[in-house]
């Protein structure tokens, strides 16, 4: 029984023509338990220059205000795809909720589709980083979307929305993006948006666009596993190594559970840059190493923020390892708002995405 029919089942209880047709009426307890947030006004517009010194060849020197800058431009949606990604959970975790959180989310949704947002993005810089906080709010959608068959109209207008903003962000990125970028951990953040959006719109031009940007970026690994292009950040270089896995292995994970593969070869290259990347939070001194300088991430799995590591989760759905997935039991749940909330519910406690996706499908 699917994630879905499980959830409908438990909330028609024995009446199985109710469980056909949602939204179902909630308990007056559980509704009264529900309040749906209020949300951000939608983000419409964004001009921001860089977070890194002027002089900072290899953006790895931040500059102090433009950082504060930027953090504030970006609050409001990264605040809202908080949000949303908190209610989405409530309709996958507790049956008595799904509805309320399901029209709170679609609801939610429409407000910033029906205010065009990220219609006006005025710098490069603006234009590389939304495409995150697009992927934020198409997968905490993807989520209650099944539970949302009588608000067709929100759907369209969302849908349509999530379109326009998926063929603005493959234009970009196929075309005025800076060179490095088109490479390294900005891209497959826009990869991972674009694929939420193809699962959601079933296009599927847009999960072959997600499939090509994972060849682009592990095109440039090193033979250790090491990404240069996050290398070449200085002391950030591993944090930015994690931040281009992160949405390299939930896309990886989503796609091979809809039945899209890269080829052998770059599955092999994305296993070398995970093992890297373990490698490099218990031992941070071999980025040291690369590119001479001490890195920021603190040694050791144990000193990590869960967020910082919920995409293992996603790793671990496609590529099991049963040592590592023992490793992570004392961090669950695994959250990381972006990424579409808890992700231990997602990927590894979820019936529609059995693990191993990655053997399953060889075997």
């Amino acid at each position: 029984m699917s994630r879905i029919d499980l959830l409908k089942s438990r909330l028609a209880g024995c009446c199985v023509a109710a469980a056909a047709a949602l939204p179902l009426l909630v308990s007056a307890e559980a509704a009264h338990a529900f309040t749906c947030p209020e949300f951000p006004a939608p983000t419409v517009s964004l001009e921001f220059g860089s977070r890194y010194k002027d002089d900072s060849k290899t953006r790895s020197e931040k500059d102090v205000r433009s950082d504060a800058e930027v953090t504030a431009a970006l609050k409001p949606s990264d605040d809202f795809v908080r949000q949303l990604t908190e209610v989405s959970n409530m309709a996958l975790e507790d049956p008595e909720l799904t509805e309320a959180a399901t029209h709170c989310v679609v609801e939610g949704v429409r407000a910033w589709a029906e205010a065009d947002a990220f219609s006006d993005m005025r710098t490069i810089t603006a234009k590389i980083s939304y495409p995150a906080r697009v992927g934020g709010i198409a997968v905490a959608y993807r989520q209650v979307r099944p539970f949302a068959d009588a608000m067709a109209d929100d759907r369209q207008l969302i849908e349509s929305w999530l379109r326009v903003r998926a063929d603005e962000i493959v234009e970009f990125w196929d075309t005025d993006a800076p060179t490095k970028a088109k490479q390294a951990n900005l891209r497959a953040w826009a990869a991972l948006a674009i694929t939420q959006i193809g699962l959601i719109l079933d296009e599927p031009a847009y999960l072959d666009w997600g499939l090509l940007s994972q060849r682009i970026i592990l095109d440039t690994e090193d033979p250790d596993g090491s990404l240069p292009l996050e290398m070449r950040r200085g002391k950030w270089g591993l944090h930015y190594q994690l931040h281009a896995m992160a949405p390299m292995s939930v896309t990886t994970a989503l796609l091979c559970q809809a039945g899209y593969r890269n080829s052998p070869y770059y599955e092999t290259l994305l296993e070398k840059a995970v093992r890297f990347s373990l490698k490099g939070i218990e031992d941070p001194g071999i980025v040291e190493a690369i590119n001479g300088k001490k890195q920021t991430v603190e040694p050791g799995l144990d000193n990590q923020k869960t967020f910082v590591l919920a995409w293992l989760e996603a790793y671990l759905n496609f590529n099991y390892d049963p040592g590592l997935d023992e490793r992570l039991a004392t961090f669950r749940p695994l959250n990381n708002s972006k990424l579409g909330g808890n992700l231990t519910l997602l990927f590894r406690d979820n019936l529609d995405r059995p693990l191993g996706c990655r053997e399953r499908d060889n075997s």
